[in-house]
């Protein structure tokens, strides 16, 4: 169902491979990007294995990501993807990350931009985010993309010791109601 690879404006969109563990790791441990979202903080363990179950998210249509790999570049500056598919209902829940260093570009949002539009293409009819609050640059990939903020979700889930709200988000293949 997920192709291997998605061509953007100055990036590519391609599968995850277990070479791209170090470099996904080296920013995933940065508090900088961690502490705004859910994650506990990434251990090396753990990145090896989300990189290596990628394949069989892929194939069997529960979940795919994407190395976010800038124009003429040979490492990833991020990830992005579906971390939860509902093809009944045609949804999914998008997500990423960023290394610093390729913040404030407007990378992400032209990555959320040529997901969705692959997504939509192929039946897709929503795409869902949550976001932690607090998580402004996220919030604004998302406003820049064309989500509509829908909820605030209290308390939503248990982050480091504490329980935090969510805002809810979405992207309609129609554009609207």
């Amino acid at each position: 169902m997920f192709p291997e690879q998605i061509a953007g404006d100055g990036f590519v969109l391609r599968a995850l491979v277990p070479s791209d563990a170090a470099a996904m790791f080296d920013y995933l441990r940065r508090p900088e990007v961690f502490e705004a979202t859910s994650s506990g903080g990434w251990t090396r363990e753990a990145v090896d294995e989300f990189v290596r179950s990628n394949a069989e998210g892929m194939i069997g249509s529960r979940w795919c990501r994407y190395a976010i790999v800038p124009g003429g570049a040979a490492a990833l500056a991020g990830d992005i993807g579906f971390g939860s598919i509902d093809i009944r209902n045609r949804r999914a829940e998008i997500g990423y990350h960023l290394a610093p260093e390729s913040w404030g570009r407007g990378l992400m949002t032209r990555a959320v931009g040529a997901l969705n539009a692959w997504a939509f293409a192929e039946g897709f009819h929503r795409i869902e985010a949550t976001v932690m609050e607090g998580n402004f640059r996220s919030e604004r990939v998302l406003q820049r993309s064309g989500f509509a903020r829908e909820a605030t979700l209290r308390d939503y889930k248990y982050v480091r010791g504490a329980f935090r709200d969510f805002s809810l988000w979405s992207l309609l293949a129609t554009g609207g109601r």
